[in-house]
């Protein structure tokens, strides 16, 4: 082989290389990053945390009398959550929504319990007639999940918790 040949298998091979490079740069950063999902699983792990700890439910949360410490106006604050948003697209701080939901087992069947929930609400009402959205594919609906944990609370009685959070920030992810 002579030198040119080598050198146009050369040009061949960095021609390749170069190939490869552009193109995962552009499948990479090509398109924004929809963070809605964790957020949701982030907030309600978060929340869950708050409400069972060691698969019971603390006494800040539910006394020995069956009385909860919480209630809408404190549960952030009770539960450590910072709903406050990125001052951004006229945001005011109304692009998060957590729901808590305690329903009592008597006699082997749940009996619905209170409900308590901080945020927007109008996010859950937007999302809660629909199974399941894929936010890659209805980008403008709030991303929602629903987590079911069980735990015995400090009067001894045992309580189905459904924790429900959502996260707007459609404006970002269009």
């Amino acid at each position: 082989m002579t030198d040119k040949t080598i050198s146009i298998y050369w040009f061949f091979v960095l021609f390749l290389i170069a190939s490869a490079v552009v193109f995962l740069v552009y499948s990479l950063y090509g398109k924004p990053l929809d963070v809605r999902q964790m957020e949701c699983v982030f907030l309600a792990e978060k929340v869950a945390d708050c409400v069972n700890q060691g698969g019971k439910i603390p006494e800040t949360i539910l006394n020995k009398g069956g009385g909860f410490g919480i209630n809408n106006e404190n549960l952030l604050k009770t539960c450590y959550i910072n709903t406050n948003t990125e001052n951004v697209y006229n945001w005011n701080n109304d692009q998060l929504f957590v729901s808590i939901n305690f329903s009592i087992f008597e006699n082997e069947l749940p009996i619905p319990g209170p409900t308590f929930f901080a945020g927007n609400e109008h996010l859950w009402d937007k999302n809660s007639n629909m199974n399941s959205i894929d936010p890659a594919k209805n980008k403008n609906f709030p991303v929602c999940i629903k987590r079911k944990i069980y735990s015995k609370g400090e009067d001894g009685k045992y309580y189905l918790i459904t924790i429900s959070t959502c996260v707007g920030k459609k404006e970002k992810n269009v």
